[in-house]
């Protein structure tokens, strides 16, 4: 395909990890180190795993089919635009991914009432392609009630809630003409520690190949 035009890429982190696992204490140290490092250059999510025994508090059945979907066996697992980087993404990784043109640009924003959530995400794309998927989730900016056995005493991205649909929404684009998805959710459903701490992940993805087009935080409307 040719493109229309290209538009900044913004890393997809996506991370697996337990406050039941020991090793995942130095990959968290090692995360929030990067993404001090790359403000504004990624996209986080991380799924908080039933293992190692009892398994984290916040863990969801969404989670799990995400692990699936990867296929991943323990913690701490990291994936940089869908790609298995094991339990390390290196700044020369986020290099160039973040420097890799893209032909999707993501847009959106949320509000918050009482314990409601409310998205709009719109995608527009300079390419035509088919056989997509959009995802978009709900997390924490960071959480302290589901502490467990490795000495963490909080935890940042945490999943909360996958929209529309857990395995994406599926969807084709056609270049120049963007898509809106609109979501509303009661997050009183989750494990959600307080409302005013969230942020919503977006991302669009080819469900076979797992190839990651391009992510985005985003915008808070008060």
């Amino acid at each position: 395909f040719v493109g229309m035009s290209t538009v900044q890429k913004i890393s997809m982190i996506e991370h697996f990890s337990s406050s039941t696992c020991f090793p995942c204490v130095f990959t968290n140290k090692s995360m929030d180190t990067l993404t001090q490092n790359n403000t504004g250059k990624y996209t986080y999510v991380k799924y908080p795993m039933n293992g190692p025994a009892p398994g984290d508090p916040y863990y969801y059945a969404e989670c799990g089919t995400r692990r699936s979907y990867y296929n991943v066996n323990n913690v701490p697992t990291l994936f940089l635009d869908g790609k298995n980087s094991a339990d390390l993404i290196s700044q020369e990784k986020m290099d160039i991914s973040y420097n890799t043109p893209s032909f999707f640009d993501i847009r959106g924003s949320f509000t918050l009432n009482d314990s409601t959530i409310t998205v709009i995400a719109d995608f527009m794309p300079y390419i035509n392609i088919k056989n997509m998927r959009a995802y978009v989730t709900v997390n924490e900016k960071t959480t302290t009630k589901n502490i467990g056995i490795n000495g963490e005493t909080e935890f940042h991205h945490i999943f909360m809630k996958m929209l529309g649909n857990i395995n994406g929404i599926e969807t084709s684009f056609e270049a120049g003409n963007y898509q809106r998805f609109e979501f509303t959710y009661n997050m009183s459903d989750t494990n959600m520690e307080e409302i005013n701490d969230l942020e919503v992940a977006v991302w669009v993805q080819n469900y076979d190949s797992k190839e990651m087009y391009n992510s985005s935080f985003l915008h808070e409307y008060s």
